[in-house]
């Protein structure tokens, strides 16, 4: 991680990234003290932002900057509230939509774009753009029913940042994934948390036509718990 000065640099590799994130508790890189949970000394020691930190040390922003073990713990707990009912999942096309409004553009992280032109090393032998036909391929595979993260993960296909920046610049190929999306099974949407108007219609159709909430997740195959969220925002909106 330390450059031949002595000074730390920005990770080169996703592999550093995920290596450095890997254990219980993570190294501050710029007082080399050893924390659960980064953030709140960073403020407190550095006078410096989780975001200014990703920023310095190529990190995605993405990413927890956190132990594993925290993280794990964290995401059961929030998981248990969801079962319960006891929050409501945030709406993945809100959030987007929240973010693109702002305006404001995070930088990409070279470690992960890195990893793409890896990935492409690996599997065409040389270093050349993704073609136009592996964003069709990529999307004749959610087409089947698998989510985008899925997809993106596979050796020969584009990562779902990238499969994501490309359509947004082809408004053809993107109305054909929006499309996509709207006719995937509700269960896929509410996974993959991507869910249109056909999600909500359905549930509110379902839903005032008298049947209970274990007979809706029986037809769509989604879980009662998230269907109740759902319902509540939609008798609110």
């Amino acid at each position: 991680m330390n450059g031949t000065d002595g000074i730390p640099r920005p990770f080169q590799t996703k592999a550093e990234i995920l290596d450095y994130l890997g254990s219980d508790t993570i190294e501050c890189l710029i007082c080399g003290r050893r924390l659960t949970v980064l953030s709140p000394h960073l403020r407190a020691r550095h006078s410096l932002s989780a975001d200014d930190y990703r920023l310095q040390f190529g990190i995605p922003f993405s990413y927890g900057l956190a132990g594993q073990r925290f993280c794990q713990t964290s995401r059961e707990r929030m998981l248990a509230l969801y079962e319960r009912g006891a929050i409501a999942a945030p709406d993945a096309e809100e959030v987007r939509d929240r973010f693109q409004n702002t305006g404001e553009r995070r930088p990409a992280c070279s470690a992960v774009r890195q990893a793409d032109i890896e990935k492409l090393l690996r599997n065409r032998s040389r270093r050349e753009q993704w073609r136009p036909q592996d964003f069709a391929e990529f999307l004749h595979r959610v087409e089947s029913g698998r989510s985008v993260s899925d997809v993106g993960r596979e050796a020969d296909m584009p990562s779902a940042q990238t499969f994501f920046k490309y359509i947004a610049k082809h408004p053809p190929l993107k109305a054909r994934y929006d499309r996509v999306r709207q006719s995937q099974p509700l269960s896929v949407q509410a996974r993959t948390r991507r869910t249109g108007s056909l999600y909500r219609e359905t549930i509110a159709r379902l839903r005032n036509s008298g049947l209970t909430w274990t007979q809706i997740s029986a037809i769509t195959g989604v879980k009662s718990s998230t269907l109740r969220n759902a319902w509540r925002k939609i008798a609110t909106g």
